[in-house]
């Protein structure tokens, strides 16, 4: 069976060469994989923020994500 993970890296702005989080969403599909993802976004708050504002407290954030 072939999973499909979605790869959420979160930087932040004063150590922007590598994340300094990684969150790893597996799904049998990729609608199942951004449930998941969408799911931890409502009990993450650092995630949540980082992705929607790039911001999270006094905190500079950003974000990629990526199929693997």
């Amino acid at each position: 069976m072939k999973l499909h993970r979605l790869v959420v890296e979160i930087y932040e702005a004063e150590i922007p060469e590598y994340p300094v989080v990684t969150h790893i969403f597996t799904g049998k599909t990729q609608k199942e994989s951004l449930g998941y993802f969408k799911a931890h976004m409502t009990t993450d708050d650092f995630l949540r923020e980082c992705v929607s504002s790039g911001k999270w407290k006094s905190l500079s954030c950003s974000y990629k994500a990526r199929w693997a």
